[in-house]
């Protein structure tokens, strides 16, 4: 192999190297940006669901009220609150 033979050879190498950084360049970069939408995306549905919980809690805690299970107890299925002397008490 002469001199100028083996000098293309070494810039071929060098070549290769350079394009082959600057590809990974791009791609990492790319992926940074792109995992950077996918953030917020996810911040933003994360977002929604909490306020959709708190709405889901509100609802429960309504549920479970104890007025709203007195009205339907007398109202819907005709129950009376009973009397003192009706109250046994079990132990």
């Amino acid at each position: 192999m002469d001199r100028r033979s083996h000098k293309l050879w070494v810039y071929a190498i060098l070549l290769l190297v350079f394009f082959t950084e600057a590809g990974i360049t791009v791609w990492s970069s790319r992926q940074c940006v792109r995992i950077g939408y996918e953030m917020t995306q996810l911040a933003v549905e994360r977002d929604a669901l909490i306020s959709y919980q708190k709405g889901l809690r509100v609802e429960l805690q309504n549920l479970k009220s104890p007025e709203r299970i007195r009205r339907i107890g007398e109202e819907e299925l005709g129950l009376v609150t009973p009397a003192s002397e009706q109250v046994v008490v079990v132990e």
